[in-house]
């Protein structure tokens, strides 16, 4: 009876420890789960940070660089432009030749609102101020105000906007001045959009990366169009890699990085629109033989990093100055600003000489100094 009852014991104690590992077999799957769906990620072509530059860090060397003025203010800024001439980035040409399976992916603050430009594309190279006929491109607010994500599907020189096909749904008008992540991923025959983890929309292509030929452009900051506006924002973490992600890594991903951007966006709420990532740095310099000082006439520089602190804040009465300015319609926030030859006074500004007849703002001054 004893041996019995040790035996039941034996065997009782082997079945709660198999009870044990069952119920702790699904957590222990997820957790492989996990690990495996991050182990399997695709080559990784290229990784920018974008924090203080625009080196690659995946280790392949595939360093970027700036054209025009971008700075580095909680992430890459860019000032916008007009056109597509400059304030943007080049990647390394050639780094996307032949790769018809992409997963790009990026933390974008879009500032710029709806419009047509794009904040990264890639293309076949063209003459300077032509458009090119191949390329892809994203743009976080189209001028209906939604993602788009296209590719085009055939070759039309004079009009290529006609051959796209993409993704272009999901309303992003309520992320302008947020950061938001953007995932696009690019197969042989499909072209899809995730935006903040969540898959957006796919649709079918025929055309391939391949198809656009070599030595590809690939701009942040701009489309493929000479004429398109550059983009105006900030972006961080741009990921690209040679294949694809599935829906579980991109929805890992954008859960691992959110909880900076959400408090990001937290602190933004409040600040006035039209305000940039960049702030200007103001120089103060002094003229030698005269003693006058820049800034200083009309005001100083401490009265003029007041004014850039209260604005960003949101006090009164500066915000409600600042709001005039921008209201006006003939205020601009990025004025053109032209010089005569050996002149140095600005002109085609308009003035009180374009009201009483003057040519020249330079005889106008002299005139007024005489009285």
């Amino acid at each position: 009876m004893e041996q019995c009852s040790r035996i039941k014991r034996i065997v009782s104690v082997w079945l709660c420890l198999c009870m044990a590992i069952a119920m702790g077999f699904p957590m222990g799957e997820n957790l492989m789960t996990v690990e495996a769906a991050q182990a399997d990620l695709p080559e990784l072509l290229a990784s920018y940070p974008l924090l203080t530059d625009l080196k690659d860090v995946s280790g392949n060397g595939r360093d970027g660089k700036a054209v025009g003025s971008l700075r580095y203010y909680n992430g890459l800024t860019f000032p916008g432009n007009n056109d597509s001439s400059t304030n943007y980035a080049e990647l390394p040409q050639g780094m996307l030749d032949g790769q018809d399976t992409l997963t790009i992916s990026v933390w974008l603050k879009n500032r710029i609102g709806k419009g047509n430009y794009a904040a990264m594309s890639f293309c076949s190279p063209v003459e300077a101020g032509a458009d090119s006929p191949n390329y892809w491109l994203f743009v976080p607010s189209n001028p209906d105000g939604v993602f788009k994500n296209v590719f085009t599907n055939s070759v039309n020189v004079k009009e290529p906007f006609r051959t796209e096909v993409g993704v272009t749904e999901g309303d992003t008008t309520g992320l302008e001045r947020k950061w938001a992540q953007y995932t696009m991923v690019l197969t042989a025959d499909s072209i899809s959009s995730y935006l903040n983890g969540m898959l957006v929309g796919t649709a079918q292509k025929s055309r391939t990366t391949t198809d656009f030929g070599q030595n590809l452009l690939v701009f942040l900051g701009r489309s493929g169009y000479a004429k398109d506006q550059a983009f105006a924002g900030s972006m961080k973490d741009l990921r690209i890699y040679g294949g694809v992600l599935t829906q579980a890594q991109i929805q890992e991903q954008y859960e691992a990085g959110r909880a900076a951007y959400d408090a990001a966006n937290e602190s933004t709420e409040k600040e006035p629109a039209g305000i940039t990532e960049y702030i200007p740095q103001i120089r103060r310099t002094t003229d030698a033989s005269s003693g006058l000082s820049h800034p200083g006439i009309g005001m100083s520089a401490e009265q003029l990093e007041t004014m850039q602190r209260h604005v960003r804040a949101g006090d009164e009465p500066w915000l409600s100055g600042y709001g005039a300015l921008i209201n006006n319609p003939k205020a601009s926030l990025n004025p053109r600003l032209y010089f005569q030859p050996d002149n140095d006074i600005f002109i085609h500004i308009p003035g009180p000489w374009a009201i009483e007849g003057y040519d020249n703002p330079g005889d106008f001054v002299s005139q007024r100094c005489q009285m």
